[in-house]
């Protein structure tokens, strides 16, 4: 397998017909081969992101260029305007969470029992708990959790 990187000595005593691998150490040996993927995967998202971020720059940059100097400015402007809508927002939302911290409902999530999880569970746990942040962050009626 190329995408995992290099054998490990058991793989490579396993495909030379060496002992036979536990269950143990053959889950271990698929974590391995999983981690070296994910790098593998995780490097080429981020240079695809930055791909597309320096295209996405160069055309603006083309439109900036093509535009006379009252579109360029009239351009400008509306990008300020917005720059400024996005902000206000962020502060009325992070208002709302304060108020919310101060006088709204109180949610406790009890996670003591995370130490008896396994890799797979703790990872699910980490999405639904974020999911939960974000949907308090954009709802109206914000919780303090």
């Amino acid at each position: 397998d190329t995408r995992g990187g290099p054998p490990s000595a058991a793989a490579e005593a396993q495909r030379l017909g060496g002992p036979r691998l536990s269950k143990l150490e053959k889950k271990a040996l698929k974590r391995q081969k999983q981690a070296a993927h994910r790098l593998v995967w995780r490097q080429r998202a981020k240079q695809a992101a930055r791909e597309q971020r320096a295209a996405v720059a160069a055309a603006k940059a083309a439109a900036l260029a093509a535009m006379s100097a009252e579109e360029r400015k009239a351009h400008e402007e509306k990008e300020l305007e917005e720059r400024a809508r996005l902000y206000q927002e962020k502060v009325a939302q992070t208002a709302r969470i304060d108020a919310a911290y101060e006088r709204g409902l109180r949610v406790v999530i009890d996670l003591s029992y995370g130490a008896q999880m396994v890799d797979k569970e703790l990872t699910s746990l980490g999405r639904q708990l974020g999911r939960c942040w974000g949907a308090n962050r954009r709802g109206g009626g914000a919780g303090g959790l």
